[in-house]
């Protein structure tokens, strides 16, 4: 896979589970917390027809923000670039639930 050095500097803890680099498992880290992903690639490696699975605690944070992976995801052209996407996404979504909580604490303390 062209640019693998580039994903392990990116995603250190993304690993590939087979030798063709079409599977890959393990964790991104966003603000000092770790998130389980899978990333199914097709055997051509056009993330068209990728498959990206998360944590169950992942998809609570991306709620709302599937569409836009899910784009990012169809329009990235290696893995490399769609991870720094992702992050990007993740980040976002990790922003807004902060702010979420802040904002609940705030109206449940009136």
């Amino acid at each position: 896979m062209a640019g693998y050095d580039a994903l392990i500097n990116e995603c250190p803890l993304l690993l590939p589970q087979n030798r063709q680099k079409t599977m890959f498992d393990g964790f991104v880290m966003v603000k000092d917390k770790e998130f389980r992903v899978r990333i199914l690639l097709p055997v051509d490696g056009d993330l068209k027809h990728a498959r990206l699975q998360c944590s169950w605690q992942l998809n609570q944070v991306l709620h709302g923000y599937q569409h836009i992976v899910k784009q990012r995801l169809h329009q990235s052209t290696d893995l490399v670039s769609f991870m720094l996407e992702f992050k990007t996404v993740l980040k976002s979504a990790k922003i807004t639930e902060m702010l979420w909580k802040v904002v609940n604490t705030f109206w449940n303390g009136l």
